[in-house]
């Protein structure tokens, strides 16, 4: 849970789409039975991680979840039993995700409704930056 609720929020929506972005993307990849793709994906996802930290919150949890649960495949020796696991950690994180919903609504009570309203309607602009509420830069500037 963050300082305000509008940021909670998108924490909150952003660590369930990378989340079960990176749940997919190891069930795709441990698929395979590679001892060497596994590794060497981790290899290229491992690098990766402390880029997207600021920017890409949803991508920073989607790597984390991936080369996790990429380094739990390689590290058990019955590979059957990481699909267990994949449904799990999806089951963990909506639990946790809806904790920290009712958190945030009980720590911010008034604008708990208004602003997911206007989370719903706030889109990033063509550059994928969200907006700031000030108008666009003009040359002058």
């Amino acid at each position: 849970m963050q300082a305000d609720a509008p940021l909670s929020y998108r924490r909150i929506v952003e660590r369930i789409a990378g989340t079960f972005a990176g749940v997919v993307a190891a069930w795709a990849i441990t698929g395979s039975q590679s001892i060497a793709l596994i590794s060497a994906c981790v290899l290229v996802v491992a690098p990766l991680i402390p880029h997207h930290l600021a920017s890409r919150y949803w991508l920073h949890t989607a790597l984390i979840a991936l080369i996790i649960l990429l380094a739990y495949d390689l590290a058990e020796f019955d590979s059957q039993s990481i699909s267990k696991l994949l449904f799990e950690r999806v089951i963990d994180m909506l639990l946790g995700c809806a904790i920290a919903l009712v958190g945030t609504a009980a720590a911010f009570p008034r604008t708990a409704v208004a602003e997911l309203g206007s989370l719903a309607e706030e889109e990033p602009d063509a550059a994928g930056k969200e907006r700031s509420g000030r108008g666009p830069r003009t040359s002058g500037e």
